[in-house]
C-alpha cells in the first residue's frame, strides 16, 4: 500500500458523499495508523459536512458533528450495537408515533 493510494470519494446510495484520506502524520511502518473521514450531506447545489472522523489501527474510532456532538466507538462491534439501539429507539417511538417508524 502506499500513500497516494489513500485518499478517494465515493457516492453512497443515500446520495451522501463519503471522502476518506490518510496525511503523513498517521503513518507508521508503512501502514495507515488512521484514516479522516466526511460525510457530506447534498443541501441544494452544495455538500455540507454532516459527520467526520476517524478510524485508527486498533479498530477505534471518534466522531463528531461539526461544531456539535462526539461520540467514541470500539470497533465494529460497537458501531452494530449502536445501530440496533437506535433501530430499538425507532421501534419504541413508531409505537406512539407510527410515522416515526417509517
Amino acid at each position: 500500500m502506499t500513500r497516494e493510494e489513500i485518499k478517494g470519494r465515493a457516492t453512497h446510495s443515500s446520495g451522501w458523499v463519503i471522502e476518506w484520506e490518510c496525511k503523513e502524520s498517521c503513518w507508521w511502518d508503512d501502514h495507515a495508523g488512521a484514516i479522516n473521514f466526511k460525510i457530506l450531506t447534498p443541501n441544494g447545489d452544495r455538500l455540507e459536512v454532516m459527520l467526520e472522523g476517524s478510524v485508527k489501527w486498533d479498530g477505534c474510532s471518534d466522531w463528531h458533528e461539526p461544531d456539535r456532538n462526539y461520540f467514541h466507538l470500539c470497533g465494529m462491534r460497537h458501531v452494530e450495537n449502536l445501530y440496533s439501539a437506535l433501530g430499538m429507539c425507532y421501534e419504541i417511538a413508531g409505537k406512539y408515533m407510527p410515522e416515526a417508524n417509517e
